[in-house]
């Protein structure tokens, strides 16, 4: 009775084995990262049930390219002890622990960085370093994913703020064990924040776009710019004269640039502190210097040297004149541009640098001060540029830098700048962005909030960082009022302040252009043309002439009188290019007839020399050859025409 009941059990047992789907084997291709997946698979789908000869030709049907090969090779063997050699070969080949945790780690260092937020990718990048830990804990082989190099190159992959948080706990664990950071605890970080950003109460932190007056703007694709390989474009447009009813301070120093004294961190503008008044003459200078204060104006953002004189009136502080340092009051016609607080650091560095950048629509590169360069201690390589503006065209030379990251003031979630070039000045200053007192008198940019810092803008980037320049929100103008756009760095405005951004029939707009290619080397001299000393005025400052001479010549701003006019008009210099044959220094013309012989030095090594001293020999033999067949037929000929004449004879 006994027996029957287990018959019947194995009965049902097997019953329900057969009423499962059927085993879908992988066919392995040669990757390692699925080679014991497919291994276990293939010994319970047919070793446990077919013989070793049948095995081995199912292995063979479920392996491609290299698998294969290996497989094929072992068939001319017993079937027991081929199938045993095929496995085998394949567990050396593609199962080897070493190859396993190579190619993992080759998987996991061009993974993308994830970036602050990203649930995702983050969910993603933590199932594949589970299955990781898994495979190399089945293996035993862990101390290989234990190794520091390998543990720094995952975190890298990891938001900075993660990065922070691990660099917290491995320092835990080092002084709570004394045994540094296993890949283990690295992989239950990781899942222990997945778990954290996927809670369904309160995973998501991130402002909700569902507010009156905002419409998020989604699909939103930058236009794309004309193909012209090699050129960049800036533009920009600032005011260069001050109306009589604007004459004042050019910036308020109270409003934009410092809220305190530079000196004495108090309440009080610079040029009132008597502490300063104090400091030696040379005090001073290191002081003003060292906080990137004009020497004109006492203005942060920008330097005498860059803009004409300003003078001062003992008892107002005013201006005297309409000569201001470059930028304009905040008038009834002032427009603000897309100006914004960031963090700049290196990839390959630690140091953070806040800065103001400008978000140029209508640039197509990303550019940078040396100022902020030579801040972050960073260097490129040297390159000369076309800089063409409206008037002319000149050859700069900059700097190219690349690994420039860039992140929101409030935010340590860095972004991936292309390449950036460098310029002594940026084409914008603080004066062009808005202030928070400015933003007030618009109730419908309440939300907008625009941090002031103490800080140039050293930074414009271009349409080339797209992702950056994108739209995520965006407030519209009412009215003739200025409107807002949030984007991955914070919120910019744009636009005019007071209702009408015209300039005035008294006021000379500049608008600057800059458009640079690098100096390709394919030009044609025929392009090229020569400027007499008398036309140029770049020998001006070497012929002697008085400061106040050279002060008074408009043609060293203007330029030569000549490009005013069409090119037609331009002076060209007519070159004789006949050569007289009787010039001693002509030199005369030579034939000389050469025979190349073989060059020993053009062989790299002394095998392929004898094998080409062998071929020259082959062919020496074989000529020689020919000529002495040729040679014994001709004989041959004659001896035959010889015989036949001989024997006519005698019939004769």
């Amino acid at each position: 009775m006994q027996m029957q009941n287990e018959i019947t059990a194995a009965l049902v047992q097997q019953q329900h084995i057969m009423s499962l789907p059927p085993r879908d084997i992988p066919t392995f291709e040669g990757d390692p990262l699925h080679y014991r997946a497919f291994i276990k698979a293939f010994e319970q789908g047919f070793e446990e049930k077919a013989g070793k000869v049948d095995s081995l030709y199912y292995l063979e049907q479920f392996t491609r390219g290299q698998p294969r090969e290996l497989v094929r090779s072992c068939q001319h063997m017993a079937p027991e002890r081929g199938y045993a050699v095929a496995k085998e070969l394949l567990h050396k080949h593609f199962g080897n622990q070493y190859k396993i945790a190579s190619a993992y780690m080759e998987k996991a260092l061009p993974w993308q960085t994830i970036k602050s937020e990203d649930v995702e990718t983050l969910q993603a990048y933590s199932l594949f370093l589970r299955g990781f830990c898994n495979v190399m804990e089945e293996l035993q082989y862990m101390q290989e994913l234990d190794m520091p190099v390998n543990i720094r190159a995952i975190v890298s992959k990891l938001p900075f703020r993660m990065r922070e948080q691990w660099r917290t706990i491995a320092h835990d664990i080092m002084e709570t064990t004394n045994q540094p950071a296993c890949f283990i605890d690295l992989v239950m970080f990781i899942e222990r924040h997945v778990r954290i950003l996927s809670d369904p109460l309160f995973g998501e932190i991130q402002e909700s776009s569902g507010v009156a007056g905002i419409k998020t703007v989604s699909g939103f694709k930058a236009q794309p710019r004309n193909k012209m390989k090699g050129n960049v474009v800036a533009t920009t447009v600032t005011s260069m004269e001050v109306p009589e009813k604007t004459k004042g301070f050019a910036s308020d120093p109270g409003k934009v640039e410092r809220a305190e004294c530079l000196c004495c961190a108090r309440g009080h503008s610079l040029e009132d502190c008597k502490q300063f008044k104090g400091k030696k003459h040379k005090e001073k200078v290191l002081l003003l210097r060292g906080k990137g204060v004009c020497f004109a104006c006492l203005c942060v953002g920008h330097m005498s040297r860059e803009q004409p004189a300003l003078e001062l009136s003992e008892t107002s502080h005013q201006p005297t004149s309409l000569k201001t340092c470059g930028h304009t009051e905040a008038s009834q016609d002032r427009c603000v541009l897309s100006i914004l607080p960031v963090k700049v650091k290196s990839a390959k560095g630690n140091r953070i640098i806040k800065t103001y950048g400008y978000l140029d629509p209508g640039s197509s590169a990303t550019f940078c001060s040396e100022h902020l360069m030579q801040k972050l201690n960073v260097t490129g390589r040297k390159n000369n540029f076309h800089l063409s503006t409206m008037g002319q065209t000149t050859v700069v030379t900059a700097y190219s830098l690349t690994g420039l990251e860039v992140s929101n003031l409030d935010s340590n979630d860095f972004h991936v700048l292309p390449e950036v070039l460098t310029q002594t000045k940026m084409p914008v200053n603080v004066n062009n962005m808005v202030t928070s007192e400015e933003l007030a008198k618009w109730p419908y940019l309440s939300k907008v909030n625009i941090p002031n810092i103490k800080a140039n803008v050293d930074l414009l980037i271009g349409t080339n960082a797209h992702r950056i320049l994108e739209p995520w929100e965006v407030i519209n103008s009412r009215g003739n009022g200025p409107y807002a756009i949030k984007t991955v760095l914070g919120w910019v405005v744009n636009g005019p302040l007071n209702g009408n951004c015209g300039a005035s029939e008294e006021e000379l707009p500049l608008a600057m252009v800059n458009r640079i290619s690098t100096i390709r080397e394919t030009s044609k001299p025929s392009q090229w043309r020569h400027v007499g000393s008398k036309d140029n005025p770049a020998d001006d400052a070497s012929r002697g002439m008085k400061v106040s001479d050279f002060l008074n010549n408009h043609r060293w701003l203007g330029g030569p009188t000549f490009l005013w006019k069409r090119e037609e008009d331009w002076p060209r210099t007519v070159l004789d290019v006949s050569v007289d044959s009787d010039d001693q220094e002509v030199k005369k013309e030579v034939t000389v007839n050469t025979i190349s012989v073989c060059d020993v030095a053009y062989f790299s090594d002394w095998r392929r020399l004898k094998t080409a001293v062998a071929w020259i020999l082959r062919l020496k033999v074989m000529l020689l050859a020919q000529s002495r067949k040729r040679k014994q037929m001709e004989a041959s000929v004659a001896n035959c025409l010889e015989k036949g004449s001989q024997g006519s004879s005698r019939r004769t």
